[in-house]
């Protein structure tokens, strides 16, 4: 096979169920731990304040910058610990996007249905079970589909990592693709990169298409709608009575925790956990303000002016996403039945890791003035478009078929379905997708301004190449300082721009 032994691809396929199992557990964690936040969120308003504000910061950070710490709290553990620091690395790219969304599903429930629970004077789990999770479902399902993709996008960073002179790595595609890449072998990165599709295209069939189906039954609307896709699904019936046992297991379970539940216990919960972060939040400024004491005057103006141009570059790239993916997910997401026929092949093209091809493209396109504007941009853009996409498709997903009858009733056209149904219905989750596109692209800055193949370095002037520059020479103080000066821009930018719009547009829905 193109001088390649049959050997070393069913090796590569190999290693991509290795990479797969990875993302799936970061998956499965980051829905847990989005779970358990979002709840402590709402739990009383000053927890929400802090919480949602640590998230803002911490959904902007690139994967680059938790390197140190993660291979501090682990690297004593040898393999595991390894293996572990990569299953966190991958998380830190599949969970921020989950907790909005899952925070944003809690948020807004209409008022009636929490009524209504508290009418029929359901706990605290049972709520969740047969409520709270319930509705969230449709919407949480597109963004852990968004998230698998998140955790393919950067997995050639999250298998392989270093600090300085040190280097570590874990058995993965991720790992392979980098090592083949940076001694010049593009056949197998190639290789490898096939490895990925059909791994994708093998877990889309098998996982997300009847998850995608199973979600549909959850939509809060009292008349029929037609289906997210038509296509057959083999053994549906059988995922559903899986799901449905797991369901009713579930709510046993949870009427006999709320029996021995302690009113006073939970009551405390609250209040515990919002002085532990607080106790975090001053050990980790007291650790960066350790770390940067020494940086000198010339180092602090480098990464302050080095923040302008990635400002303009990232503003970019996010407004050229918006221009194409709200369109589109629009159009689709009024069109179910276009959608079905081509879901398949955007959920392929949305997991594709962007950074994985960087190393093909970018020799290419740096040889050219153009060709170095255009390199950072792309990479800024697909790292941002998805987000928007998805959740532009959700949305409108999300409104009620009944609200489209009417439209149909009145003979509306299409300027006044979008201006009186789609937009006002949807764009509670169109914000949702810039304030995570906003941080998904300030992630990818440093994939898109700094790059080392082999002995060659691309490097563009920005704030994501000094935080990349960094890293790779172990300048921890370097390093720290650009990462809070980046995470403070972008935080500031989500409360001040995007929450507040997501805030004005879910009080409008209800």
């Amino acid at each position: 096979m193109f001088g390649v032994d049959f050997s070393e691809f069913l090796y590569i396929l190999y290693l991509s169920f290795l990479s797969l199992t990875r993302v799936l557990i970061a998956c499965l964690i980051s829905v847990i731990l989005a779970i358990a936040i979002s709840y402590i969120a709402i739990s009383n308003r000053r927890n929400e304040r802090l919480l949602i504000g640590i998230l803002d910061i911490l959904q902007s950070i690139p994967v680059l910058s938790f390197v140190p710490g993660v291979m501090l709290l682990f690297s004593k553990l040898g393999k595991i610990g390894v293996e572990l620091s990569s299953i966190l690395l991958i998380v830190t790219g599949t969970i921020w996007n989950i907790i909005f969304s899952y925070y944003s599903s809690l948020k807004s429930i209409p008022t009636s249905i929490r009524e209504l629970s508290k009418v029929l004077d359901l706990g605290s789990l049972r709520k969740f079970f047969i409520v709270d999770f319930p509705y969230s479902i449709p919407q949480l399902t597109w963004n852990v589909i968004l998230s698998f993709g998140g955790g393919w996008y950067f997995i050639t960073y999250c298998e392989i990592f270093s600090i300085g002179e040190l280097e570590y790595s874990v058995q993965g595609i991720g790992s392979y693709i980098m090592q083949k890449s940076a001694s010049g072998e593009n056949l197998y990165v190639i290789l490898g990169i096939s490895a990925i599709i059909i791994t994708i295209v093998f877990s889309f069939f098998l996982i997300w298409f009847p998850l995608l189906r199973f979600s549909e039954r959850f939509r809060f609307e009292e008349t029929a709608h037609e289906s997210v896709s038509n296509l057959p699904l083999i053994g549906e019936k059988k995922i559903t009575e899986i799901f449905e046992r797991l369901n009713k297991k579930l709510l046993e379970i949870s009427q006999k925790i709320e029996s021995y539940a302690s009113n006073r216990i939970s009551s405390l919960i609250p209040n515990i956990i919002f002085f532990i972060s607080v106790g975090a939040i001053l050990f980790i400024i007291s650790y960066i303000i350790y770390e940067i004491r020494e940086l000198s005057f010339d180092e602090l103006r480098s990464s302050v002016f080095s923040l302008f141009p990635s400002i303009l570059r990232v503003s970019i790239g996010v407004a050229i996403s918006g221009i194409i993916a709200i369109p589109l997910g629009i159009a689709l997401g009024m069109n179910k039945a276009h959608y079905a026929k081509i879901q398949s092949a955007i959920q392929i093209f949305s997991s594709l890791p962007a950074p994985a091809f960087v190393p093909l493209i970018y020799p290419i396109l740096m040889e050219s003035n153009i060709g170095k504007l255009v390199a950072p941009l792309l990479v800024i853009f697909l790292s941002s478009f998805w987000y928007l996409f998805y959740n532009t498709v959700a949305g409108v997903f999300s409104i009620s078929s009944d609200a489209f009858e009417v439209s149909k009733a009145l003979r509306m056209n299409l300027y006044d379905k979008l201006k009186n149904i789609v937009l006002p219905g949807a764009s509670k989750d169109i914000f949702i997708g810039f304030l995570t596109a906003w941080g998904g692209a300030w992630n990818g800055s440093f994939v898109a301004e700094y790059l080392h193949i082999g002995e060659k370095e691309y490097y563009t002037y920005g704030i994501g190449s000094q935080i990349s520059k960094s890293a790779s020479e172990g300048d921890v103080p370097q390093l720290l300082f650009s990462t809070l000066l980046m995470s403070s821009f972008v935080f500031i930018t989500n409360i001040f721009v995007w929450q507040r719009l997501i805030k004005k547009s879910a009080k409008r829905i209800k």
